[in-house]
């Protein structure tokens, strides 16, 4: 098994390290998808959960921008590869490839409107939806998600513990494939 991480912290790390668990550590988008794509290569099941950015400034100042250059600079984006769509795009036959979205919608409605629609454009086999927002989602122990399967269909849910909603993400994949 390898665990491509992008931006985690050491002692996130020290707690995946086992003999079966290879580590690649990677650090801006264009690094993850570089690695990515290698790595898939001979994978049967790819999970993607990283919140990759969707967009990058082109340039990075060297200096720190000051208040004494007169104004707020303009700061173009670029956006960045959908990492998770080239790579379903791209699998080979039989890999199964897993997907995540954080959405901030009105309503669970809305969240699973959206994430059908994001599981058919990215064309992944399961999305795992959750929504995030100030108080939920990120920066918390807890989380509730909500598993699409093949077409959009209701492949399950789960909450509480990150841990615990891990373990239903990987029965919900055991299951689907």
């Amino acid at each position: 098994m390898t665990l491509v991480a992008a931006n985690v912290s050491g002692d996130v790390l020290l707690e995946a390290r086992h003999p079966a668990i290879r580590i690649v550590t990677v650090g801006a988008a264009a690094e993850l998808a570089d690695a990515m794509k290698r790595e898939a290569l001979g994978a049967d099941v790819v999970v993607m959960a990283a919140a990759v950015a969707d967009y990058r400034p082109v340039e990075v100042s060297e200096r720190k921008l000051t208040k004494e250059g007169g104004g707020v600079p303009p700061i173009e984006l670029a956006e960045n590869e959908d990492i998770v769509a080239a790579l379903a795009s791209t699998r080979r036959p039989g890999q199964f490839v897993v997907g995540f979205a954080a959405e901030t919608p009105e309503d669970d409605a809305e969240l699973l409107a959206r994430a059908r629609r994001k599981q058919q454009r990215k064309g992944v086999d399961l999305l795992v939806v959750n929504a995030v927002g100030w108080a939920r989602g990120f920066e918390s122990a807890e989380n509730a998600v909500h598993i699409l399967g093949p077409d959009g269909v209701d492949a399950g849910a789960a909450s509480g513990s990150k841990r615990l909603v891990a373990a239903a993400i990987w029965d919900a994949i055991a299951r689907e494939r």
